[in-house]
């Protein structure tokens, strides 16, 4: 929950997140799935860097 906090989005609050892989998560919140997943992958090594953090808050660029 406190990393979720850190990267700025809310899905301890909503109803779909235990059923929704976080790739999923990341792109319903226009973020890189590649980044959400190294920042959760970080956690087994302590808290994630914060360029890993700062990685997985960014907005990716609306496509099209």
């Amino acid at each position: 929950m406190r990393l979720l906090s850190a990267i700025g989005v809310g899905c301890v609050y909503c109803g779909g997140a235990p059923r929704e892989p976080i790739t999923l998560a990341a792109r319903r919140h226009g973020r890189d799935p590649g980044a959400f997943l190294r920042v959760c992958q970080a956690l087994d090594d302590g808290w994630p860097p914060d360029e890993l953090i700062a990685a997985a808050k960014a907005k990716k660029p609306k496509e099209g």
